[in-house]
C-alpha cells in the first residue's frame, strides 16, 4: 500500500511538472492567446478567406498524395471505391480547420480518422455521414441515458459544448461499443461550422463508482480511444475535467494528460477536484462562458437527458431525410457533405430566442436586453418631446 501511495504521488508531481514545463515552454503571447481562447474571449482561428480555403484545400490534397501508404489504407479503399466525399471541400475543410490550417498535421489527422471511421463503420463510413441508424440497438440505448451528450446552448464564443459523464454503459460494455457511440457524436458535432473554425468545449467528469470497478479496458481499446481523441475532426479549445479526491483519480489525470491529449492541447486542459452538481464547480465553469443553467445534471447528481432525446429526435430526423435523398437520385448521394441540412440545433450567440417562460440567460437575449435598455432613455426623450 505504501508503495502504490509513493507510486501515485509521483505520477501525480510528475504530471504537474510537465504541464508547468511545457506551459513555460510557449512564448508569453502564445500562452495568453491559448488562455484568452479557453475563457472564450477570444479565437485562434485565422480568417479565412475563398483564396486561403482553395490554397490550403490544394496543399492539403497534396500532403494526403504523399503519406505513407501504411497510414492511409482507409483513404485508399475510399480512392479505389470512387468516394467524393472524402473530397469534399466542406468534409475536408473540417480538418484543416482542427489543425488551423496547417495541412501537413492535417493530411495525417484526415487520413488516420478515415481509417477509425472504417474499423468501426465499415466502408459506409467512406462514403457518406454517419447517422443514428448506423449505430446498433445497444449503442442507441446507451446513447440515449445521456451520460455523453452536446448541451443545447452554445458558450459564449459561440462554440458547443460536450459533456461526458463517467464511461458509457456498464464494466461489461465493449470498447468498441463506447468508440463507435464517440465517433458518431464527434462526427455529427463537427457538421458545424461554427465549432470547426472555434473549437470544442468538453467537459469531462470522472465517476467515483464507476472507475473504482473500471479495468480501463483492452489495449486496443485504450490505443484507438488515444487515436480518436487525437484525430477527431474538430479541435479542442478548452478541456475542463472534474476528478473525484483519491489516488486512483490522479493516475487517471495522468493518464488523461500523457496518452490521450496531444502536447499542443494538454495547456487547454483544467482541472478540478468534485462533481458537476457542485454549486462551486458550476460557478467556475461560468466563468469560462458555460451556460451551468443547461448543465445536464440535478442538484442530487441525476443525469438530465430531456434536451439530450431532443437532439437525438433532431438527428433521427436529418438521418431520415438524407436516406430520402439518396432514394431519390442515387447521384445525390455524391453530395452529401454533412451539412446539407439547415435545422437550428443550437442557437447561436446573436440569436434572439422567443418561447413561453423566456430565455434570459441565452447570450442572444441578453445583449438584446442590453441593446434594449441602452435605447430606454433616448425612447423617453422623444415620448417626452411630442408628448
Amino acid at each position: 500500500m505504501e508503495s502504490s501511495t509513493r507510486t501515485v504521488a509521483a505520477a501525480t508531481t510528475d504530471v504537474e511538472a510537465l504541464l508547468t514545463k511545457e506551459l513555460q515552454q510557449l512564448s508569453f503571447e502564445a500562452r495568453n492567446k491559448i488562455q484568452e481562447e479557453v475563457h472564450g474571449v477570444l479565437s485562434m482561428a485565422p480568417t479565412e478567406t475563398p483564396e486561403m480555403i482553395q490554397k490550403s484545400l490544394n496543399q492539403l490534397e497534396q500532403a494526403v498524395s504523399q503519406l505513407p501508404v501504411d497510414v492511409k489504407p482507409a483513404y485508399t479503399k475510399a480512392l479505389a471505391m470512387d468516394s467524393p466525399y472524402v473530397h469534399a471541400k466542406e468534409f475536408r475543410l473540417r480538418f484543416l480547420r482542427a489543425e488551423l490550417f496547417d495541412a501537413a498535421t492535417a493530411a495525417v489527422r484526415f487520413a488516420k480518422h478515415l481509417n477509425l471511421l472504417d474499423k468501426y463503420f465499415g466502408t459506409e463510413a467512406l462514403v457518406r455521414p454517419l447517422r443514428w441508424d448506423d449505430l446498433g440497438k445497444r449503442e442507441q440505448e446507451i446513447l440515449r441515458v445521456g451520460q455523453t451528450q452536446v448541451l443545447p446552448a452554445r458558450d459564449r464564443a459561440g462554440r458547443l459544448v460536450a459533456v461526458h459523464i463517467g464511461s458509457m454503459g456498464d464494466n461489461n460494455t465493449p470498447g468498441a461499443t463506447r468508440l463507435r457511440i464517440l465517433l458518431y457524436m464527434y462526427s455529427v458535432i463537427a457538421e458545424d461550422v461554427d465549432t470547426q473554425r472555434r473549437g470544442l468545449v468538453a467537459i469531462f467528469v470522472a465517476d467515483k463508482q464507476h472507475f473504482e470497478r473500471y479495468n480501463g479496458g483492452s489495449v486496443d481499446y485504450q490505443k484507438d480511444l488515444s487515436e480518436l481523441m487525437k484525430t477527431m475532426p474538430v479541435r479542442w479549445s478548452a478541456m475542463h475535467t472534474l476528478l473525484p479526491e483519491g489516488p486512483l483519480f490522479k493516475l487517471l489525470q495522468a493518464l488523461l494528460v500523457v496518452i490521450l491529449i496531444r502536447k499542443n492541447e494538454r495547456v487547454r486542459m483544467k482541472f478540478y477536484t468534485g462533481c458537476l452538481s457542485n454549486i462551486e464547480t458550476q460557478y467556475k465553469l461560468m466563468g469560462y462562458g458555460i451556460h451551468i443553467q443547461e448543465l445536464p445534471v440535478t442538484h442530487s447528481g441525476t443525469i438530465k437527458n430531456k434536451n439530450h432525446l431532443q437532439w437525438i429526435k433532431i438527428r433521427k430526423i436529418v438521418g431520415k431525410e438524407r436516406d430520402k435523398l439518396l432514394r431519390h437520385n442515387h447521384h445525390q448521394q455524391q453530395q452529401q457533405r454533412g451539412d446539407d441540412f439547415p435545422w437550428i440545433e443550437h442557437p447561436r450567440v446573436n440569436d434572439v430566442l422567443f418561447r413561453r417562460g423566456g430565455n434570459s440567460n441565452h447570450f442572444g437575449n441578453l445583449e438584446f436586453q442590453q441593446i434594449m435598455f441602452s435605447q430606454a432613455p433616448v425612447l423617453q426623450f422623444n415620448k417626452q418631446s411630442h408628448g
